[in-house]
C-alpha cells in the first residue's frame, strides 16, 4: 500500500504544481495586459513652439506709451493706426544785463522782458507700424517789456517731422531712431526768421533697470544766418547734443532731465519735467528750466562800438496731451 501511497501522493504534488504554475503564468500575462501605458512622450513628438514675435512690434507700446513717445526727445514713435494731440502754455522770465561801449567810455544797461505763447499745439501722426509724422501748427506769441509795454506779438512758425524707428533691439530694447524737420518761415514778421531750418536728429534710447532710462539725441541744425555783417540767403549750422535721463513708475508718473549743449553760443540749457497719466489715453506735464546766454558784437566802425549781453531765461512750460488709439506689446513680451 505504501507504494501507491507515495504514487498518489506524487501525482497529487504534480497536480498542484501544475496548478500553481497555470495560475502564475495566467497572473503575469494578466498583469502584462493591464499594465498602464508609458508616460513619456513618443520620440518623435514635436517640440513646444515658441511665442510669436511680430518683427515690426511696437517696443513702446502699453499702458505706458503715452509717456514713453510724446515730444521729440524720445526714440519711440507713434504707430499706424494711433496719434496723439497736445496743447501748451508757455512762459519765459528774461532779465537782461549789457554792456555797450564806445570810444573808452561804457555805459552798463539792464532791462527785463516776459514772453508767452498758446496754444501751442502738436499733432501726432503714427503712418507705418514704426514712423510717424508730427505737424506743429502756428500758436500765438507776445513778447513785453516792463519799460516798453508790448514789444512784438504775432504767430510763430509751423513745423514739419518726419521719425523712423530704423533698429529695435528685442531682449535689452534699445532703440535708434531718425528724426527729419523742417520749420519753414510762416510765422509773423517779428517770429518767422530770416529763412528755412532743417534739422537731422539721430536718437537713442534705452530703458534700464528699476525703471530707469536714458536718451541721447546728436540733432544738427541747419539754418539761415541773420547778422549785421552777413551776406543775403548766407546759411549756417549748429550741432546740440542732448541727454535725458529718466523714470516712470508702472502707476503713470514720469521724472525727466533735460540737459542741452549748444556750442554756439556757449550755452547749457537745463529743464526739469515730470508727467501724469489720467487713465492710459490723458496726461499732464510740466517742465521749468533755465539757463545763462551771453553774445557780444563788434559795430561797424572797426571795432570802435561793442556790446556784450547777459540774458538769464526762466523757462515754465505746461501741456495737456491725448492720446488717440492704442498700441500694446506683442504677448510674448509682456512682463
Amino acid at each position: 500500500m505504501k507504494p501507491v501511497l507515495q504514487q498518489s501522493n506524487v501525482c497529487a504534488a504534480a497536480s498542484a504544481l501544475w496548478l500553481l504554475a497555470t495560475f502564475v503564468l495566467v497572473g503575469t500575462n494578466t498583469a502584462a495586459q493591464t499594465a498602464p501605458p508609458s508616460a513619456s512622450p513618443p520620440p518623435n513628438a514635436p517640440a513646444e513652439a515658441a511665442p510669436h514675435i511680430p518683427p515690426d512690434f511696437d517696443p513702446c507700446g502699453g499702458f505706458l506709451e503715452l509717456l514713453n513717445k510724446i515730444g521729440n526727445g524720445t526714440a519711440c514713435v507713434f504707430v499706424r493706426g494711433e496719434g496723439a494731440v497736445t496743447a501748451q502754455y508757455s512762459s519765459a522770465n528774461i532779465p537782461i544785463n549789457a554792456q555797450l561801449s564806445a570810444t573808452g567810455r561804457v555805459l552798463n544797461l539792464s532791462g527785463y522782458a516776459h514772453a508767452f505763447g498758446y496754444p501751442a499745439p502738436v499733432v501726432y501722426i503714427g503712418v507705418a507700424p514704426r514712423a510717424q509724422i508730427v505737424i506743429t501748427p502756428p500758436s500765438f506769441v507776445q513778447v513785453n517789456s516792463g519799460r516798453f509795454g508790448t514789444v512784438a506779438a504775432g504767430t510763430s512758425n509751423m513745423g514739419f517731422e518726419y521719425k523712423q524707428l530704423i533698429f529695435v533691439d528685442p531682449t535689452k530694447f534699445t532703440m535708434l531712431a531718425l528724426d527729419l524737420a523742417y520749420k519753414p518761415p510762416t510765422g509773423s514778421q517779428a517770429f518767422r526768421g530770416p529763412g528755412p531750418t532743417y534739422t537731422i536728429d539721430p536718437i537713442v534710447t534705452q530703458p534700464l533697470p528699476h525703471n530707469f532710462g536714458l536718451t541721447i539725441a546728436f540733432p544738427v541744425n541747419n539754418f539761415t544766418v541773420s547778422c549785421f555783417a552777413c551776406s543775403p540767403g548766407q546759411r549756417g549750422s549748429s550741432f546740440t547734443p542732448q541727454v535725458v535721463p529718466y523714470w516712470e513708475s508702472h502707476g503713470g508718473t514720469l521724472l525727466a532731465l533735460f540737459v542741452q549743449h549748444n556750442f554756439s553760443p556757449n550755452t547749457t540749457p537745463i529743464a526739469f519735467s515730470a508727467g501724469q497719466l489720467f487713465g492710459r489715453h490723458f496726461e499732464i506735464a510740466v517742465s521749468e528750466g533755465g539757463f545763462v546766454r551771453a553774445a557780444s558784437a563788434s559795430g561797424p566802425f572797426q571795432g570802435a562800438v561793442s556790446a556784450t549781453a547777459t540774458a538769464y531765461p526762466s523757462l515754465f512750460n505746461v501741456s495737456a496731451n491725448y492720446l488717440i488709439g492704442q498700441s500694446d506689446l506683442p504677448a510674448a513680451l509682456q512682463q
